[in-house]
């Protein structure tokens, strides 16, 4: 813009002076004097290739016979104009077409519009994210592309959007998706002959739902996870190879508590045998039956240990040895969730024994942990329950745990693998909330 007025102001400038001059005027002699020159059309928008024939009215003293205008442009690179007036666009811009005659002239003013051509055959469509979690009565939005050929995106290419499933997930025109109650959804985006699929899984109600809380149970902590530190939550970090790590992230999508959210990164490199970093809380009082649930994301892709099969998620320790902890188990892509408590007394893998449900990855899940402390030392009559969105999925009676005072910590950190195996790829594990409770 700047380039084009700095022309056109100079232009005026330049045919002001040559309005001023008085030599063109007696050069004609006093009967023939230009008394004025006006131009039609004077102002006229066109596009690149169009034409517009201008007409110039000279008038002159005393009623002679008018002489011929000479045309000329503010830039010929905008508009060209011809002898006999004939304005042709050539690019997009602004440009003055001007007739002069004996001292006296007038301008038209050009606006040059770029060509407008019809938008190239669409030949794929991509929507993302492709896949993720939601809880019933919250949104999220949808972003659909499409592409020509070449793999350039199309602006403005006509999009429609439709549910598989409108009763656990509806969408609108502009692809944004409200889910509606528990369970999976295939929202499309059309454009054409072509089309793109997010899965959408759907959880029970997020607000205020920690839905398998045993009754009567007291609330220890409802930890948004805003910083590492809060609440009575404390962080450490463990390995950092190639920038691994825990931080706070954020997910406009976190299903509780949005947008701050617990990130774990393990970078390409990340040795197994160890995690991130470790959330941890402290209760003021050990705990001998406890409730301990978060909501949790694994990343799509997630490079399994394969060695183990092991991808730890929450911990809990006793007052003396051991641990018990929950993980994401199995050989990759069917994880499901199961526990193994690592006590003096009992050390074993508990799969889930009521439900299987696979892991979905790149998706929220609800995560509910419930563990009892057996009477004493010998009696192996400890609990230990653990739900996934909502579905029971192991349960088991027979727990053995210390004789000691109860629990002192609870701690996100998520170990992965073994002792064996190095990450290939960039994981991450993101939680959103934590709620602990005790009777």
């Amino acid at each position: 813009m700047r380039s084009t007025y700095f022309k056109l102001s100079s232009f005026l400038a330049a045919l002001a002076l040559a309005g001023g001059c008085e030599r063109s005027q007696t050069a004609l002699g006093p009967d023939l004097r230009v008394t004025s020159v006006s131009v039609t059309p004077r102002i006229d928008t066109i596009s690149i290739g169009d034409t517009v024939q201008l007409a110039a009215t000279v008038v002159m003293s005393g009623g002679k016979a008018p002489r011929a205008a000479t045309w000329s442009t503010s830039d010929g690179a905008v508009v060209s104009v011809t002898a006999t007036g004939l304005a042709h666009g050539l690019a997009a811009g602004s440009a003055l077409v001007v007739a002069s005659s004996g001292g006296k002239a007038d301008t038209a003013r050009f606006t040059v519009r770029p060509l407008s051509f019809p938008p190239p055959p669409v030949a794929s469509v991509s929507v993302a994210p492709d896949s993720a979690g939601l809880a019933a009565g919250s949104t999220l939005q949808l972003v659909a592309t499409a592409r020509d050929s070449s793999g350039t995106p199309i602006p403005g290419a006509a999009i429609a959007w439709s549910t598989s499933n409108g009763a656990v997930a509806s969408v609108g025109s502009k692809g944004l998706v409200t889910g509606v109650a528990a369970g999976v959804a295939g929202i499309t985006a059309s454009s054409g002959l072509y089309r793109a699929t997010a899965t959408i899984t759907v959880t029970a109600s997020a607000a205020g739902a920690w839905p398998n809380e045993p009754a009567g149970f007291t609330t220890v902590s409802d930890e948004p996870f805003n910083a590492l530190a809060e609440g009575g939550w404390n962080a450490v970090q463990r390995q950092n190879t190639n920038g691994s790590g825990l931080t706070v992230g954020l997910d406009a999508a976190a299903p509780l508590s949005p947008s701050n959210v617990l990130q774990f990164k393990y970078a390409s490199g990340f040795v197994a045998g160890s995690e991130p970093g470790a959330e941890y809380l402290d209760p003021a009082t050990p705990i001998k039956e406890t409730y301990f649930a978060f909501w949790w994301k694994p990343s799509n892709p997630w490079q399994n240990n394969t060695g183990s099969g092991v991808n730890k998620l929450a911990f809990l320790f006793p007052s003396a040895s051991g641990d018990i902890y929950l993980m994401m188990y199995g050989g990759g892509p069917a994880y499901t969730i199961a526990a193994e408590p690592e006590f003096s007394g009992d050390t074993r893998l508990l799969t889930p024994n009521v439900t299987a449900t696979p892991v979905s990855l790149g998706v929220w899940h609800r995560v509910e942990w419930y563990v009892k402390y057996s009477t004493s030392g010998t009696s192996r009559d400890g609990v230990t329950k653990w739900w996934l969105d909502g579905v029971l999925q192991g349960s088991y009676g027979d727990l053995q745990t210390p004789a000691d005072a109860g629990f002192i910590e609870y701690q996100l950190a998520p170990t992965w693998g073994g002792v064996d195996g190095t990450k290939t790829e960039t994981d991450f594990y993101w939680f959103d909330h934590a709620h602990v409770s005790k009777r």
